[in-house]
């Protein structure tokens, strides 16, 4: 994401208010999100609400997903091109007093298309170009989300979050280099506990 024209890795993103900017990558990818789920983006293009903490210089993005409890079950399967298939669940409600929700996304495809090979001429030479079907283009993505509301007590409210994501894929490589074995997986997970109270204090 990039907001007036900074950097993606000064923008500071979060999901659910939790923030996923790292100190190793910076910029988030925000393919990698569960937008399955996603029922608004927030966007402060330069001052934020406190509860962000510092905001970046680029702005902030809090993407809000599904609230727990509301009554819900999906379950989709969609399939494509490249033996590309997606499937997607959820399961949301109550038990008792607590809230919940469930969600799970998988994702995979073969990528095996067709394309030009060019071996690496500087200039645009018809003859040693060939028709080439791209191989180790293949991923499979996994991401889990889920959310839990516990029952208000003593005037707290406590609830749990967790965010789950793996994605294992190959790098193909590009122009005359083309990588055969070379790999690339991503990991993420992230479970937030949350107590909030309207008040610390009781007087009189």
């Amino acid at each position: 994401a990039s907001i007036r024209g900074s950097a993606p890795g000064q923008v500071e993103i979060y999901l659910d208010g939790v923030p996923l900017n790292s100190a190793q990558w910076g910029a988030v990818n925000l393919a990698e999100l569960p937008v399955d789920n996603l029922v608004r983006a927030e966007i402060y293009r330069s001052g934020a609400p406190a509860e962000f903490g510092a905001a970046g210089i680029g702005g902030v993005v809090n993407l809000v997903t599904r609230p727990a409890g509301a009554p819900r079950t999906s379950l989709a399967l969609t399939g494509g091109s490249y033996d590309t298939w997606k499937t997607t669940a959820l399961r949301s409600g109550r038990l008792g007093r607590a809230a919940y929700l469930l969600s799970y996304r998988h994702l995979q495809t073969r990528g095996d298309f067709d394309f030009t090979y060019d071996p690496g001429t500087r200039f645009r030479n018809d003859t040693d170009d060939t028709t080439l079907t791209r191989e180790n283009n293949a991923f499979r993505e996994h991401a889990l989300l889920g959310k839990l509301h516990l029952p208000t007590f003593h005037g707290w409210r406590l609830s749990l979050q967790d965010d789950w994501y793996l994605k294992e894929s190959g790098l193909p490589g590009h122009g005359n280099l083309l990588y055969e074995e070379a790999a690339f997986d991503n990991r993420r997970h992230q479970v937030t506990a949350r107590a909030e109270s309207p008040r610390f204090f009781h007087g009189r």
